[in-house]
């Protein structure tokens, strides 16, 4: 996402085990695809929301624009 390469997102499942145990469900990982499907590639990302609660537990958001 960082290097603007959103057609990566879509075969994520190939990034190995960690990705799949970071979504194990579809439904987790989908509200991505769509944010990143609206964006024109060239704009800008940011993460927010990205520190852990209770050691264990992230939601690791990005915002365009």
């Amino acid at each position: 996402m960082e290097k603007g390469d959103l057609a990566a997102l879509a075969d994520f499942r190939k990034l190995g085990p960690v990705a799949q145990l970071a979504h194990p469900t579809h439904e987790h990982y989908l509200p991505l695809l769509y944010a990143a499907g609206a964006v024109d590639p060239k704009e800008p990302m940011r993460f927010f929301n990205s520190s852990y609660q209770s050691a264990s537990i992230s939601m690791r958001s990005a915002v365009w624009g």
